[in-house]
């Protein structure tokens, strides 16, 4: 039988959900999840491996499609003990949780399980013995028109970006932890590059936890000499002894005269794509102060 066979008769079809969790780059990084009695296989992951969906007590809110982007957060429900509800338990992952809905019949012998929804996960709640997922579909992600860039002294770009492209390769360095404590990283006397450690604010600290998902948190000050950071989230899966990636960070200022105390041209060599206006005047030329005497 067909899938649109099954929809319309009133006693073969068993329609299911399928639920595709992806959070990290790896091929493993995934949770599957079905609202079946029993688990599913379907589809392969980025490894062309099967991917199995595991029955969970799961269910979503109704999917509205509007032709706006109004009303149409979708909240998926689970048990709060479930791995993806771990997942957020403390801090949430450093890549994006994307979300695809299947929905077919558990009668199909063709696996004819369709696409119904697909977005990212933005947060998540708990609600008693409950985890609620906030949900976003894909087309809220699209580019659209947003506020004008306007003149500014410092550079708007992303460090690493597409338009700041700054060499993030030469820019990182491997170090090892030699104690943890809370959302600090203390690293050995000896490291290389602490003479200027400072530099390594608004920065980035990157390791592999046990389950091999990758960590990324920014570097928000430099303590103790430069022996400690302070990172913006837990170090969780971190091992003292264990050896992660430092990320340099930028100030946003260029470096030349207007600006000498900048890292785009000094630690960079990126002044060619440095995206501020470091010259623009103090004084308002149209204001009461007359500009020629």
């Amino acid at each position: 039988m067909s899938l649109g066979q099954y929809e319309s008769s009133r006693f073969s079809g068993e329609p299911v959900n399928l639920y595709f969790f992806k959070y990290g780059v790896n091929a493993r990084d995934y949770y599957a999840y079905t609202d079946a009695e029993d688990p599913i296989t379907f589809g392969l992951d980025s490894a062309g491996r099967p991917v199995t969906y595991m029955p969970t007590a799961i269910d979503r809110s109704k999917i509205t499609s509007s032709g706006t982007l109004d009303r149409t957060t979708v909240t998926v429900t689970t048990p709060h003990n479930v791995d993806l509800a771990n997942l957020y338990l403390i801090y949430p992952p450093s890549a994006v949780t994307d979300l695809i809905m299947y929905q077919g019949h558990v009668s199909d012998d063709a696996d004819d399980y369709r696409v119904i929804w697909t977005g990212r996960v933005t947060g998540c709640a708990r609600r008693g013995s409950r985890a609620e997922f906030t949900c976003v579909p894909i087309s809220t992600s699209l580019k659209r028109n947003g506020l004008r860039r306007r003149y500014q002294f410092g550079c708007p770009h992303v460090l690493y970006g597409a338009d700041c492209r700054a060499n993030k390769a030469t820019a990182t360095i491997q170090v090892r932890v030699a104690a943890l404590s809370g959302t600090r990283i203390t690293l050995e006397d000896n490291w290389p590059d602490r003479g200027r450690a400072v530099k390594y604010q608004q920065g980035l600290a990157e390791w592999d936890n046990p389950n091999g998902a990758h960590e990324v948190r920014t570097i928000l000050r430099s303590e103790a000499g430069g022996l400690t950071y302070l990172l913006n989230g837990t170090t969780r899966g971190l091992r003292v002894g264990q050896v992660i990636s430092l990320v340099l960070g930028c100030n946003h200022k260029s470096g030349t005269d207007a600006q000498p105390d900048g890292d785009c041209g000094p630690l960079f060599n990126n002044i060619l794509n440095f995206g501020g206006q470091e010259r623009i005047p103090f004084k308002n030329p149209i204001g009461l102060v007359n500009q020629y005497y």
